[in-house]
């Protein structure tokens, strides 16, 4: 069973029209540029979360797509969907409203859905950004609220007193577990290949919209979780594109946003669709992730429409694996999003990857097995000069990263460096995940 609420950690939800600037206030609580803010109506469409704490106080602050009317398309429906399953799950409410457009038909409907949900609401009124404009919060006294407090999500002006009103409604006293290490795993890859299926599948329930539509996902979103003992931040990304087929700003953020989840990432899910098969695009993502040493697992979406038999899929995976060659240790799983075939399978292999991505070899095992294979298949002569090894001690996880100090570490070709990296891998438990060998100068 999963469970999105993590150490007891009450929920606060943002919840507005479009473009009244819930993820600019978002950005200014968590205190730093986490959702993307710019000039469109709609740029956030799923929910994303954030962990911070407010005077000592942790909180979930969730960020939630524009309300709009219940009349629209199909992802418009679901970014409704989203918003009402926030309002659900959250402890205290904030209600967004814009000063300057002042209050809309669209927010006496999310009024009256505010007071249907009978959770604590505050009223913050945006863009109040100086005394001249306060006048314009009695407008909202129209929809029925008792108070109306000014802000400026932009400039920091009355944020402390709403979030001191924040404090005052949460729930007291609740029962906060040990915090556990959690494993971040983010789900990448090309734009309509099944990351946002997979990523509702794995939770149990649609987290992120679900769409047919290229590009559906535009930022990040991430959902703590836990399951079977372990924690987990599960992070969806938008698609990646080829740079020549960028072309807004908003997608371009979006991809810096993706690439930057690799890189704090533990475990990275590249999901390729089946009937595409894996592309130079894939394979530059794959060489990003290794570059940045995280655990690699290639997902093979929709096998469930590819054609059946032990022989055809050993020859699938026989001819991507010769496109990574430069990548031989990831593991590759055959999985349907749709149907959920092979997904019981991704969690034992992250928790076995994970394991060995922080495993540590004690200084007098490692220098016994870089002796043994160092006089089983002794490094090349350079310059009729033959390198020593004096010692070797892992310098650290995640990756595994070890250092060997010798008398000539520049004279030791690539070559020799992979087969010892090889050799640590296989008869250390290093398995499927990146290792680092680093080569250094005895004084």
């Amino acid at each position: 069973m999963y469970h999105i609420r993590i150490m007891g950690r009450p929920i606060v939800a943002i919840v507005g029209c479009p473009n009244v600037g819930k993820s600019t206030l978002f950005n200014r609580l968590v205190g730093r540029r986490k959702a993307i803010v710019d000039s469109t109506p709609g740029v956030t469409r799923d929910r994303i979360c954030a962990n911070i704490e407010w005077d000592s106080t942790p909180i979930t602050l969730v960020d939630t797509g524009g309300f709009l009317s219940k009349e629209g398309d199909a992802i418009l429906n679901q970014v409704l969907s989203q918003t009402k399953e926030a309002i659900e799950e959250a402890d205290v409410i904030i209600f967004l409203g814009d000063s300057r457009a002042g209050p809309t038909p669209l927010d006496v409907e999310l009024v009256d859905l505010l007071r249907k949900a009978k959770k604590p609401v505050l009223f913050a009124i945006n863009k109040i950004d100086d005394e001249k404009h306060l006048s314009k919060i009695y407008d909202f006294y129209g929809l029925g609220i008792e108070e109306a407090l000014p802000i400026s999500a932009l400039h920091g002006r009355g944020i402390d007193k709403l979030m001191s009103k924040v404090i005052s409604l949460l729930p007291q006293k609740l029962p906060l577990e040990e915090e556990k290490e959690t494993i971040k795993i983010s789900i990448i890859g090309r734009p309509n290949v099944g990351k946002s299926s997979l990523y509702n599948y794995i939770l149990g329930y649609r987290r992120s919209i679900v769409s047919e539509i290229p590009g559906t996902t535009r930022d990040s979103i991430d959902t703590l979780f836990h399951f079977e003992g372990k924690d987990y931040l599960l992070i969806d990304t938008a698609g990646l594109r080829r740079k020549a087929r960028i072309k807004s700003k908003l997608e371009r953020y979006s991809i810096v946003r993706a690439l930057k989840d690799i890189n704090q990432s533990d475990v990275v899910i590249l999901l390729i669709s089946a009937q595409e098969g894996i592309t130079h695009q894939d394979c530059q993502i794959i060489s990003h992730a290794e570059k940045q040493g995280k655990c690699i697992i290639l997902a093979i979406n929709k096998w469930d429409l590819m054609p059946k038999g032990n022989q055809f899929k050993r020859e699938y995976i026989k001819a991507v694996q010769n496109r990574l060659i430069f990548a031989s240790f990831i593991p590759i799983l055959t999985i349907s999003a749709l149907t959920g075939m092979g997904i019981d399978e991704i969690f034992p292999l992250v928790n076995k990857l994970y394991k060995a991505y922080t495993k540590r070899i004690p200084t007098a095992k490692i220098n016994r097995f870089i002796e043994e294979i160092t006089e089983e298949y002794q490094p090349p002569l350079s310059n009729n000069k033959r390198a020593k090894f004096y010692y070797t001690t892992q310098a650290q996880i995640k990756p595994p990263t070890f250092i060997i100090f010798t008398n000539y570490p520049d004279s030791i070709p690539d070559s020799y460096k992979r087969f010892l990296i090889n050799r640590i891998r296989a008869g250390l438990g290093f398995h499927h995940v990146p290792i680092r060998l680093i080569l250094r100068r005895k004084r």
